[in-house]
């Protein structure tokens, strides 16, 4: 039998011709040993026209348009031939994994050129990678402009990525928020650290909600807990070491005033919003020049006032105190004032 003169064999009239068989679109056509096969030109153009299978997933050996087999565990595979210049094959191997190995590439394998490859799994290259004759070992390429890529191991202008882990930057930006960056040699925005961050740089890891959270006032932002209204209770017992600010008459004051600022300091914090181990001092805001202070261990003891001098006068009459208004030598003590 003989290829049709035009070099197109479809279901209508090559089938019959070519194998006898019958034109019929069911059964499977199959050329084996035919006469003249591998000598017949037959032109430019050869075409198998038959319905495929519905999908690749339900396709087989009964009904796919061509099937390359062999009876045996050997390679199943085609050869594409440039006469006298160049061989290569492609097919499934003995191993059962798809293989463009032999003839012009000798042990070696003939190379693809492909567009976008989108691979369904796991990427394995015994091999190596490269990338513009360049090994991917060394290189991650980048989309972008041509020759735009990043490489590994080597100074980028002012950028370094290291296969050991090191990274070299000037600047680091937030992937979901630039307004975000960590500049280690200049000026860095973040928004928040651990708890554990800041109890290594001495801070309170109790207290978590800075005064930027309030206002974009940047004179408030004068380091201090607090805004508003809290209980000095709650202060005292959850907040941790620092320094504090709470206004507009807050419970468990020490009286005085309606705001204070203050500071205090602790061994614990139960965080119970009564108990903790240390002490609490306060400024009454709108008075004139009165510090209080409490300790604690645990509970809170009461508010007692300091005595300075510019109280010691007043404080000393309404308690019927006496004192020493300045300070000299122990001869000249009124020791009829001691008792």
């Amino acid at each position: 039998a003989a290829w049709p003169a035009s070099g197109i064999a479809s279901e209508s009239d090559t089938l019959q011709s070519v194998t006898s068989r019958g034109n019929t679109t069911s059964s499977r056509t199959i050329f084996g040993s035919i006469s003249n096969w591998g000598q017949t030109d037959w032109g430019s153009q050869v075409s198998i026209r038959r319905d495929g299978p519905a999908s690749m997933a339900s396709a087989n050996h009964t009904n796919t348009q061509l099937e390359i087999a062999t009876a045996y565990n050997t390679a199943a595979a085609i050869s594409f031939h440039k006469a006298g210049v160049y061989g290569a094959n492609f097919g499934l191997d003995q191993d059962n994994w798809f293989s463009t190995q032999g003839w012009s590439a000798g042990g070696g394998y003939t190379s693809m050129r492909v567009g976008n490859l989108t691979a369904n799994g796991v990427v394995n290259a015994t091999g190596g990678l490269q990338w513009n004759g360049q090994s991917l070992d060394n290189r991650y390429v980048q989309q972008g402009s041509a020759g735009a890529y990043r490489q590994f191991n080597v100074w980028q202008n002012s950028h370094y990525s290291g296969t050991d882990g090191a990274e070299y930057a000037t600047i680091y930006y937030d992937a979901n928020d630039s307004n975000y960056f960590i500049d280690p040699n200049g000026t860095s925005n973040i928004s928040y650290v651990t708890d554990r961050t800041k109890s290594r740089l001495g801070l309170t890891g109790l207290y978590n909600t800075p005064r930027s959270n309030y206002t974009g006032d940047t004179r408030y932002w004068t380091g201090v807990m607090g805004w508003g209204t809290n209980d000095f209770n709650t202060i005292y017992s959850n907040w941790g070491s620092g320094f504090f600010d709470t206004w507009s008459s807050p419970g468990n004051a020490p009286g005085g005033s309606s705001h204070y600022v203050g500071l205090q300091a602790f061994h614990f914090n139960h965080g119970d919003g009564t108990n903790a181990y240390g002490f609490q001092m306060a400024m009454a805001g709108e008075a004139n020049n009165r510090f209080f202070w409490r300790s604690g261990w645990p509970g809170p003891r009461p508010w007692v006032e300091m005595i300075h001098s510019g109280n010691i006068a007043s404080y000393a009459a309404n308690q019927n105190v006496n004192y020493a208004a300045s300070a000299g030598s122990a001869n000249s003590i009124a020791w009829s004032n001691i008792s």
